[in-house]
Order: C-alpha cells, then sequence, then structure tokens
C-alpha cells in the first residue's frame, strides 16, 4: 500500500508538472490576442435580454488544466471567438471552457440570470471571477441530483447580481451529449415573466398529447383495435423523449435519479420510432398487401428494440448515434413506400407521409436555430413539438379515415352479397331480412347499454349529455318550463372507505332503485352523473313541482333501511340542487348545469340533507 501511495502521488506531482509547463509555454508562445477579442458586454435593465455572440470565446482543455489554473493564465491561452449565441460542437466528450465579460451601467448591484436552454448537459460549473479572485462558482449538471441546481428549472438557470465592476464569467462543460450552450442573459424579473409563457406552451403541448392518447385508449379498449394501442404506446413515447428532451422529466419524474436522465433519449426515441412502425404496419395492413414493406418494418423494430440496450454495451453518445442513424433510416425508407403505395392509390399512406413530413419540417426549422441561420423566438424553440402535434392529429385523421374506408367496403361488401344471394335464391332473401331484423334489435340492445350504467341500471352520464341538450332546446322552442335535480349521496366517501366498495356500490343500487320508485312520470330522466352523483331531469316542471319532487326523493332515501350482508345498518341521505326555469337563453345548457350544481354545493355547505334551489338563468 505504501508503494502504491508513493505511486500516486509521484503521478500527481507529474500531471501538476505537465500541466503548469503547458501554462508556461502557452503564457510565452500564445497569439490569440485575447485582451482584444473579449469585449465587455453592457448589461441594462431596459434590454430584455442579452446575448453573447461575437463577444464570447471558447478553449478544448485537452490538457487537463485546474479551473485556477485556467482562470489565471487566461490571457495567455488560445482562446478562440465563438460568433454564435448557440455555441454547437456536435458529439465532443472533451472539456470546453467559455470566457465572457459583464458590466452594468449603474454601479448599484442588479439581479440578473444567465440562462442556458439545453437542459441534458452533464456537468456545466460557472466561475464568477473579479480580478484574479472567485467571487461564487456553481456546480451542476444532469449528472447530479435536480435538487442541487441553484434554480430548480427544467433548464440551468444561475442568479447572478452584476454592478459596474467588470465581471469575468467562466463557463465549463463536459458532456457525453451534444455540446450546446444557448446562453441568454436576463434582468431577473423580465425572466421569470417570460418562462410563465414557456411553462403555459409546455402545458399546452402535454396537455394536447396527453387527452389524445387517453382518448385513443379508451377507443381501444372499446374496439380492441391493436392500431389505437400502437398509436397510444406512440404519443406515450413521444411525450417521454420530449419530456427527457426538454428536461421536464428531470425536474418532475425523475429529479432523484441522474442515472436514468443520463439515459432516457435514447430509449424513449427508439420507442417512438418503434411503435410508429407498428402503428404504420397495422394501419396500411402491411402484411397483407406488401411482404417487402412489412419485412422493411419489422426489421425496423427489432432494430430499435437493440437501440433501446445500447447503453448497457457501448458509450451513450454511440448508442445515441446508432439510434438516430435507425431512425433517419426507418422514417425515409417507411416515407418512400408511404409514397409509392399512396402514388398506387392508397390513401391512408399520404397521411403517413403529411405526418412525418410535419415532423421532418419542424425538426429542420429547430436545427437551422440551433446552428444560428435564423433568429430563434417562442415558435421556432417549440418547433419540434409543434411538429409532434401536427403529426398527432394527422394520424388521428388517419385512423378515423381507415374506420369509414373500413365501412365504406364493408357495406359494399354486404350490397353486393345481397345482390348475389337475391340472383342464386329468392328464398334467402327472407332469411337476410330476418338476419337483418336480428341485427338490428341486437344493435338496440347495444345502443340502450350504452346509455345505461352497469352498476345502478339507470341511464349514465352520455344519455343525461344527450337527453339535457334535447330537453333544453324544447323548452327553450315552446317557452315551458325544464327542472334539474343534481343529487349527491352524503359522506359517501367514508362509507367507502369504512365498509368496502363493495357496500358502496350497494348503496349506490340503493339510492338507484329508491330514485326509480319516486320518480315514475315517463318523461322524466334518472342518470348516474358519476360517482355517486345522480340527476333526475324533469320536463315540464315549474319549482314549485321540482322543490316537491326533490324533497319525496329526500325523504325516500333518508327513510332507506340499507343494512350490509354482516347485518350493519347505514343512515344514507343526500343533498339536493334543483334549477328551475323556461330558457331564455338558447345555447346555455352548461349554464342549466352549473346553477343545479351551485345549488347542490349550498346544500352541502348548509349542512347536508336538504333541498336548495333556484329559478334564476343566469346565476
Amino acid at each position: 500500500m505504501h508503494r502504491t501511495a508513493q505511486k500516486q502521488n509521484r503521478c500527481s506531482k507529474t500531471k501538476f508538472l505537465t500541466s503548469t509547463l503547458l501554462c508556461f509555454f502557452a503564457f510565452f508562445f500564445s497569439t490569440s490576442g485575447y485582451a482584444s477579442v473579449v469585449e465587455a458586454i453592457e448589461l441594462t435593465t431596459e434590454n430584455p435580454v442579452s446575448t453573447v455572440g461575437g463577444r464570447w470565446v471558447y478553449f478544448i482543455n485537452e490538457y487537463e488544466l485546474s479551473p485556477e489554473q485556467i482562470i489565471a493564465s487566461k490571457d495567455d491561452l488560445s482562446w478562440q471567438l465563438e460568433e454564435r449565441n448557440n455555441a454547437s460542437y456536435s458529439y465532443d466528450d472533451r472539456e470546453y471552457w467559455f470566457h465572457f465579460r459583464l458590466y452594468h451601467e449603474q454601479r448599484i448591484e442588479h439581479d440578473f440570470v444567465f440562462h442556458i436552454a439545453y437542459p441534458l448537459l452533464d456537468e456545466i460549473d460557472l466561475y464568477l471571477v473579479k480580478g484574479d479572485e472567485i467571487k461564487e462558482s456553481f456546480h451542476t449538471g444532469d449528472s447530479f441530483v435536480f435538487a442541487e441546481r441553484p434554480i430548480r428549472h427544467q433548464n440551468f438557470i444561475f442568479p447572478v447580481s452584476i454592478d459596474d465592476e467588470i465581471l469575468d464569467v467562466f463557463i465549463r462543460v463536459k458532456t457525453t451529449s451534444t455540446v450546446q450552450v444557448p446562453l441568454t442573459i436576463w434582468p431577473q424579473k423580465t425572466f421569470w415573466q417570460k418562462d410563465k409563457v414557456y411553462t403555459y406552451m409546455d402545458g399546452l403541448f402535454f396537455g394536447a398529447i396527453v387527452v389524445m392518447m387517453l382518448y385513443n385508449f379508451f377507443v381501444y379498449l372499446s374496439v380492441k383495435d391493436r392500431g389505437y394501442l400502437y398509436y397510444v404506446l406512440y404519443m406515450l413515447a413521444m411525450v417521454s423523449v420530449q419530456s427527457a428532451n426538454r428536461g421536464l422529466g428531470y425536474q418532475y419524474l425523475w429529479p432523484n435519479s441522474p442515472f436514468i436522465q443520463a439515459n432516457a433519449i435514447v430509449p424513449t426515441l427508439a420507442a417512438v420510432v418503434m411503435f410508429a412502425s407498428l402503428f404504420f404496419i397495422s394501419l396500411l395492413d402491411l402484411k397483407n398487401i406488401s411482404r417487402k414493406s412489412y419485412n422493411f418494418f419489422r426489421a425496423g423494430v427489432v432494430a430499435t428494440v437493440v437501440c433501446m440496450f445500447a447503453p448497457i454495451f457501448i458509450t451513450y453518445a454511440h448508442a445515441l448515434a446508432i439510434t438516430a442513424l435507425v431512425s433517419i433510416v426507418v422514417t425515409v425508407g417507411g416515407s418512400l413506400i408511404a409514397f409509392n403505395l399512396w402514388r398506387k392509390g392508397n390513401r391512408l399512406a399520404g397521411y403517413y407521409i403529411a405526418g412525418w413530413s410535419a415532423v421532418i419540417f419542424a425538426f429542420i426549422i429547430y436545427l437551422a436555430s440551433v446552428f444560428d441561420l435564423i433568429p430563434r423566438n417562442i415558435f421556432i424553440e417549440y418547433a419540434t413539438m409543434i411538429g409532434a402535434v401536427a403529426e398527432v392529429i394527422i394520424f388521428s385523421f388517419a385512423l378515423a379515415d381507415r374506420i369509414n374506408l373500413e365501412k365504406k367496403i364493408r357495406l359494399q361488401t354486404q350490397a353486393s352479397l345481397l345482390e348475389t344471394q337475391q340472383e342464386i335464391n329468392k328464398k334467402l332473401d327472407i332469411r337476410v331480412k330476418q338476419r337483418t331484423q336480428e341485427l338490428e334489435v341486437a344493435n338496440a340492445k347495444l345502443h340502450e347499454m350504452s346509455f345505461s350504467d352497469g352498476l345502478t341500471g339507470v341511464k349514465n352520464r352520455r344519455y343525461f349529455n344527450e337527453r339535457v341538450q334535447e330537453e333544453y332546446k324544447r323548452a327553450y322552442r315552446e317557452q315551458s318550463h325544464l327542472a334539474l335535480l343534481m343529487i349527491d349521496i352524503d359522506y359517501f366517501k367514508p362509507i367507502n372507505d369504512t365498509y368496502g366498495h363493495q357496500v358502496g356500490d350497494d348503496c349506490l343500487i340503493a339510492v338507484a332503485r329508491a330514485l326509480k320508485e319516486t320518480v315514475k312520470r315517463p318523461g322524466d330522466a334518472i342518470s348516474r352523473y358519476g360517482g355517486e352523483e345522480f340527476t333526475i331531469l324533469l320536463p315540464g316542471t315549474d319549482m314549485e313541482g321540482a322543490n316537491c319532487v326533490a324533497e319525496k326523493v329526500r325523504k325516500a332515501i333518508e327513510n332507506l333501511n340499507f343494512v350490509t350482508t354482516d347485518q350493519q345498518k347505514i343512515s344514507l341521505t343526500i343533498s339536493a340542487g334543483v334549477v328551475s326555469f323556461i330558457p331564455k337563453i338558447r345555447d346555455a345548457v352548461e349554464n342549466f348545469i352549473k346553477v343545479a350544481d351551485k345549488q347542490l354545493y349550498i346544500a352541502k355547505k348548509d349542512g347536508r340533507n336538504c333541498v336548495r334551489s333556484s329559478d334564476v338563468e343566469g346565476e
């Protein structure tokens, strides 16, 4: 152990001497003209944002100089002028140093922030130097846990106070991803005002994708079509890769796992291409219409699966490069296949071309901004996200169009078969009609089932939404009264928590049965609105009649003798909000429901087990 320590000590001394000699030679032989290159940037509080393009320099630390050595010998190193605001150097695991100088027009200190809008840097250190003294330093990056950032933000934000003295700023960057340093300097208040807009944009994008994802997932559960499942998984992968790429995943989903943040892009990007390929196979039924195309996409799926696990065996940079190459090959090859199919008359292939074209066009715009070919603004920065939303919408149209095409083909086939059957044997016509009638009855039953709540047997929310629209328009047209009771079971959650969900379900069934026994007029409609809420729609009923019905219902529930299977008695009560008026505004159903809901809230607030009502339309 003593020999090992001696050896390590000699290595440390050798390394120190080497670095010192390099600084010595740099001092005598450097011709960088450093002092004339670094022009101090004047900051003003009136300026919304300041950029550093053409006024900062960079240096690649290939000699393993320490930060203290670099700062001490800053005037003697071979710095190179960086003309761009967004310094971008592709994949490079070497250590980059950037330097620029700042001062404020006024002597008092003003608060600014340095904003580096690229969240995928592994290590980023910032040193604030006055004279030869390091006044303040920050050490962060996505190799640190998220909580260690100076300001908890999806990008890298550094708070800095600046006065009229020259402030030398040094930034050290080392990463396995692309080296990008899109730096801007903002007055602190202005930055946070601007950041709100970006937060709203993020919410708008992710909200739109999640809503469409949930909608199509429920469609999949209904129709069991794999195309919808692949589409949902594709959107999930799209959300994941955008979350990782924009730093939102690290901020909200895995803030304590630098490992996930460092490796999230490769598997999520591969998943996007994989599920897009599976979706395209399903959308166009490639297995049956083009075996070669099918095999191409299957090979792409296998390649993307391999890419997902590539970071385990090779470096992240190589894994990302391979994944990007596979993505390009699959995307370009798929577009060519889609174009060929579209040229042959397959209009669904046109949706694939349009969707990927939107993404590619958006990506080209984003790359142009990265290399300062076009000025950056909020739409440019969100180009890839806008392209992704456009692609998702286009693919949704593709699924809808496929359903219409299948329906059209099915109807044409049915008509052809019917005509053939009529020509072969007229007797079959009777059997066809019988079968058609049976199907109509079955469809009617299915239609009825789609409007019924499976647990309580009353109508469901979907039925209520259609019926209330219909009755409201009729009441407006005929200028007649329309009443609505919004009912909620009191203290239902404690019942669920105490006795279990089965007893809770039995309570809902008992309440629904009591409602049906109390409200028997043919035109009245009882619906389960959701959870423990029910509605009763009373066409042609004024406020007096509606309150009367509500009170009868309340007493009926209060008098229920509900006993559980283990003979425990539970007292059930309800609160009800009532609204009744003659509609004066044609399209104000939502307000109609809102008034009833507000009265329900008042009933709850007034102690529950009571009825509150209103006949004010604009309340």
